[in-house]
C-alpha cells in the first residue's frame, strides 16, 4: 500500500496505518516502511508500506482484520465489474 505524507520515515520503520473506507469502521493495520518517493514542492512524498503478517499474535495484524480486507476487496472488485 502507498500513501502521501509530509512526514519522513526510515526504511523498515514499523508504523500503524489507519485505513478509512466510507460507511465502514476504520481499520488499524501494522506495517513497515518499504520505500519513499521524492518530495514534491509542497513537501509531500509517497510512502510505500508492507503489512505485517496476519496472525492472532501480539505485534501482528489480527486474522479478523485480514477477513475485513478480503471482504472489502471482494465488495469493491465486484462493483468495478458491474
Amino acid at each position: 500500500m502507498a500513501f502521501k505524507s509530509k512526514g519522513k520515515f526510515n526504511q523498515d520503520e514499523k508504523i500503524l496505518v489507519r485505513l478509512m473506507v466510507p460507511k465502514e469502521p476504520s481499520l488499524n493495520l501494522r506495517a513497515s516502511v518499504r520505500w519513499q518517493g521524492k518530495t514534491d514542492s509542497s513537501g509531500t512524498r509517497f510512502i510505500g508500506v508492507k503489512f505485517m503478517p496476519f496472525r492472532n499474535k501480539s505485534g501482528l495484524n489480527s486474522l479478523e482484520s485480514l477477513n475485513v480486507l478480503k471482504r472489502l476487496e471482494e465488495q469493491y472488485t465486484n462493483k468495478e465489474k458491474e
